[in-house]
């Protein structure tokens, strides 16, 4: 199911302890990563200051530099069975990571959490956030606290544990369908537990003048969320299901992530508009504001 991955990257620190993490993905059909770095020709700190200061930008040189620093990123995918097939390009940064992703066929793009500004990133969002957004395809969000461990521990054993304990946050959207399919792939991961959390946000409920409309909804849900439940104990998991009452959807399913000790959050992310997503931010977005444990978000 995950045969091709896109891995962008920008050289941090943790780019390697992320690629690293990657590599265990081989059990669900992982046979090649797109190693990518992009030139990001829109960043003013980075080009254009340059240029400004009478620096000549030597694209040619930067891409040589680039592409042997994922080389060595390849010779250790080689180590491991994985092909790295590498790949520099210049552009708008954002643009051009979803421009590959589509033509490499991959099937999962793999990204670290960017620490945020005070300012900057609240109002126009980060890579990651703008990933989210704008990929028609499934993003892999590595947490601080899951590079901690790849850090301090055999890599083998992060990499099992990462999809161990897996909470599955619940909406019933085409998004949160497709979602689902990923549980049987990570079942070839010694995945074995599955906490299914639907958040029913209380302002919503509160605001809807059709009560008993509304109760007949939340029966409804709930019929649902067992009846999935259900399905995940026929398919081998131990599974257990939450349907919670809260004011925050995004809160609730961190909340219930921190008490289970869950490995991974596996979420939906439906499109919003552009006012919504400056006031609030989509779900998935929220949730990887707070929380430490790596995302998969399906869209």
């Amino acid at each position: 199911m995950i045969e091709r991955i896109l891995y962008p990257t920008k050289f941090e620190e943790c780019s390697l302890e992320i690629l690293k993490s990657i590599c265990c993905l081989k059990s669900t059909g992982l046979e090649t990563v797109v190693l990518l770095h992009v030139i990001d020709i829109n960043n003013p700190y980075k080009l254009f200051s340059l240029g400004e200061l009478g620096i000549v930008v030597n694209l040619t040189k930067i891409q040589e530099a680039a592409s042997e620093r994922l080389s060595s990123y390849a010779e250790y995918l080689a180590t491991k069975g994985v092909e790295g097939k590498i790949a520099v390009a210049a552009g708008p940064l954002v643009s051009e990571i979803i421009r590959i992703a589509q033509e490499e066929r991959t099937s999962l793009i793999v990204t670290g959490r960017q620490q945020r500004g005070l300012l900057g990133d609240l109002f126009i969002g980060s890579t990651t956030d703008r990933i989210i957004n704008e990929s028609p395809i499934p993003v892999l969000v590595m947490g601080h606290q899951a590079l901690h461990e790849i850090k301090g521990e055999a890599i083998e054993q992060v990499c099992h544990r990462m999809f161990r304990r897996i909470l599955f946050a619940l909406e019933w959207s085409p998004e949160t369908e497709r979602a689902t399919e990923y549980l049987q792939a990570f079942r070839q991961m010694e995945a074995s537990e599955v906490i299914i959390v639907h958040v029913v946000e209380s302002r919503k409920q509160d605001s809807d003048p059709m009560a008993a409309g509304v109760r007949d909804t939340i029966e409804t849900r709930k019929e649902k969320l067992e009846s999935l439940n259900q399905e995940l104990r026929e398919n081998g998991f131990n599974s257990k299901a939450f349907l919670i009452h809260g004011d925050r959807s995004h809160d609730e399913i961190n909340r219930i992530a921190s008490e289970e000790s869950v490995s991974i959050i596996v979420m939906g992310s439906r499109g919003k508009g552009l006012k919504e997503r400056i006031l609030r931010g989509s779900v998935s977005q929220q949730v990887l504001e707070d929380s430490e444990k790596p995302v998969l978000v399906v869209r």
